[in-house]
């Protein structure tokens, strides 16, 4: 298990790997009661995120595959995207649907990608990417409670 750092984030990421990932990747971080604990699995790979606050965190694979019309909004299809942007917009999106509190119930091509906010801000939320092995994309997003926000 290794520990990964956001930026400002109030919580703590890690990141499991080959067995470990597949051995309850929950139980990986202890945390105080009340905090939000998020996970995302992608091939060999997990991330747990724990923050007192709401969190949503997503990893992906750096493969084709990503359909720009699924994945982006309208605007965001106008930029011309190439597939690791997607992939990129594509965590993020899931890693935002994640603190929101359900990823399914949003599309990918209607939400705009935190991955865009200007300096990983908007509003109350923040955004971050995570600096993951090659080949692999991920992001984690959560809430600043609103006495944070500036």
């Amino acid at each position: 298990m290794r520990e990964l750092v956001a930026e400002g984030y109030p919580g703590t990421i890690a990141l499991l790997e080959d067995a470990e990932a597949t051995r309850g990747a929950a139980r990986a971080l202890s945390t105080p009661p009340g905090w939000q604990v998020c996970r995302s699995y992608r091939g060999r790979l997990a991330l747990v995120a724990a923050a007192p606050t709401r969190v949503g965190v997503d990893l992906e694979r750096c493969e084709p595959g990503l359909h720009p019309a699924a994945v982006c909004t309208p605007e965001e299809q106008r930029l011309l995207p190439d597939e690791a942007t997607r992939a990129r917009w594509w965590s993020s999106k899931e890693a935002l649907a994640k603190a929101l509190g359900d990823a399914r119930a949003y599309e990918p091509s209607r939400l705009d990608a935190p991955a865009r906010w200007p300096a990983g801000r908007s509003g109350r939320w923040r955004c971050q990417a995570l600096a993951l092995p090659e080949g692999y994309v991920g992001f984690v997003v959560w809430e600043v409670p609103e006495r944070h926000v500036p």
